[in-house]
């Protein structure tokens, strides 16, 4: 895999101004079939770039590229950064299928999604997902490890250079159901707080848990754990024409929550012409 982009920004100022913004980035990907049920698939890739002004200054403010990972800097404004991904996959019945890899997930339809979206450094999860022989209802339960890896998030566990940064396991349930032209889906995410200033805090069994809703209604949203609640919708209007959305609720009495709304349509005027409209 190769990429390579060149450019330039009229509008930057100060000591950003004039410089060539560019990003070359390298790497594979590998993919098999290990007999009927037993897959594979490993990606690694390494970037090196110039990134536009409000990138670069974020970047060395927190340490991350977003969506990619930790950076290092090279020459005068450069940065360095890559990210590896990869799972097996076993599914012992059709109807069944399990997971255990590094990655990112996306669960919605839009750009990006307010409820797991892809634009994260990838983790380490186990996946389980489960169709129902009709094919209209899939529920999925992924087990996460999330880590906080800017430079500010070490955890104080001594003077080296590569302790361990502030993470804290993450469970995410996800039920679907195909209507004919209406898909909906349910979805429950769990931020569990794992560490304090005390240290690792005792496993929680409902951790493991993978009943949607049932953390929510044990934790609430004033407790120690974050909690999500989702609403994903699909609607068909014609066979090239999609109507879309999301709605997500974290502190109801905070008032946070997020909703989006977007249109696909394919084929527009003509053949392989999309367009894509989200707010």
């Amino acid at each position: 895999a190769f990429r390579f982009e060149a450019g330039r920004d009229f509008h930057e100022e100060g000591e950003l101004e004039g410089e060539v913004l560019q990003q070359n980035s390298r790497g594979f990907r590998i993919a098999a079939d290990l007999g009927p049920t037993v897959s594979f698939q490993s990606m690694f890739l390494e970037n090196q770039a110039t990134p536009p002004g409000y990138l670069y200054l974020y970047a060395n403010a927190t340490g991350v590229m977003p969506g990619q990972g930790r950076i290092k800097a090279f020459n005068t404004r450069g940065l360095d950064f890559a990210w590896a991904t990869g799972n097996v996959s076993w599914s012992p019945r059709p109807w069944l299928n399990a997971q255990l890899g590094q990655d990112r997930h996306f669960v919605g339809n839009g750009y990006r999604s307010m409820l797991l979206s892809d634009n994260s450094s990838p983790y380490p999860y186990v996946k389980l997902s489960a169709l129902t022989t009709s094919k209209r209802f899939q529920y999925s339960a992924i087990f996460a490890k999330l880590e906080q890896i800017g430079a500010a998030n070490r955890l104080p566990t001594g003077g080296a250079g590569e302790s361990l940064f502030w993470w804290k396991r993450a469970t995410f349930l996800h039920l679907s159901a195909n209507l004919g032209p209406l898909q909906l889906a349910l979805f429950e995410g769990t931020l569990w707080r794992t560490i304090d200033t005390n240290g690792v805090l005792p496993f929680d069994a409902l951790q493991l848990n993978p009943l949607i809703g049932l953390n929510t209604a044990l934790n609430g949203f004033n407790g120690a754990h974050t909690q999500l609640l989702g609403l994903d919708a699909k609607y068909r209007c014609t066979d090239n024409l999609f109507a879309y959305g999301q709605f997500a609720l974290t502190d109801p009495a905070g008032g946070r929550h997020a909703w989006q709304a977007g249109l696909q349509w394919f084929d527009l005027l003509r053949r392989d012409l999309h367009l894509l409209v989200e707010y």
